[in-house]
């Protein structure tokens, strides 16, 4: 992507964060707690309402606590990277997605560990500045890094939310839309704890596995990946400015 392509979502992202920060109620950001209430409203609904910055927002992104994940850890050839908009009030998950080397498999991804609490939360909800036509996944993991009794590593149980533009619970003002040079792709996502978040293990359904727990998330991850030759290989890129728990 350019300077001349970033620019425009860059100061889309900077009106979001400004009018998200002008409809908080002070009395809200006091107690620290991450939760927040604003009367802020898309297409007559509200929008967030109560809510827990994850990244973005009130927890501006930090590129450097991330890392790739990508299917190299395979002997694939997949790649990505997450690169921040000025002031790091969004970010651009990019990269190459290759199945020819896997056989039609293949996935790439960004995670970051990220411990936190979220008990009282019905879900998450996601900011989309722009994104492409393929289908992408935000991952929550309640445990990484471990290992079976002889120290090989134990396959991540990832509860994976995915989304494409079709999927978009409603779209963004239409002011901030077109002060990113859009036509419409600044959307919003909402995916439930209880409904949104099925448990996969190496990108397949593990329905016989225990559901996200949101008292005990430790890691999260942003993904495209193949379905096993459902999406084919390619660039992929997508801007997220927010991600937060909602009530």
């Amino acid at each position: 992507m350019t300077q001349r392509t970033l620019l425009p979502i860059a100061v889309a992202a900077l009106l979001l964060l400004l009018l998200l920060r002008s409809t908080q109620p002070a009395a809200a950001a006091a107690a620290g707690s991450g939760s927040r209430s604003d009367g802020l409203t898309l297409a007559g609904s509200p929008w967030f309402g109560d809510r827990r910055y994850l990244f973005g927002g009130d927890a501006p992104w930090d590129v450097t606590r991330w890392s790739a994940v990508d299917d190299r850890v395979r002997g694939g050839a997949s790649e990505s990277r997450l690169t921040p908009l000025p002031n790091n009030v969004a970010v651009t998950f990019s990269g190459t997605l290759n199945t020819t080397v896997l056989g039609g498999a293949g996935f790439a991804s960004q995670r970051t560990l990220a411990a936190c609490n979220l008990t009282g939360y019905a879900g998450i909800e996601i900011v989309v500045l722009a994104v492409d036509e393929r289908t992408y996944a935000l991952n929550l993991f309640n445990a990484v890094g471990e290992r079976f009794p002889n120290g090989t590593a134990k396959p991540s149980v990832e509860y994976k939310y995915s989304f494409s533009k079709r999927d978009a619970f409603d779209a963004l003002p239409r002011s901030l839309a077109d002060a990113g040079g859009s036509t419409g792709e600044t959307l919003l996502f909402r995916a439930p704890f209880a409904t949104a978040f099925p448990p996969t293990v190496r990108g397949r359904a593990a329905p016989a596995l225990p559901p996200l727990d949101p008292a005990h998330v430790v890691a999260a991850s942003l993904m495209v990946q193949s379905y096993f030759g459902a999406q084919p290989e390619g660039p992929f890129e997508m801007t997220v400015a927010v991600v937060a728990a909602y009530k």
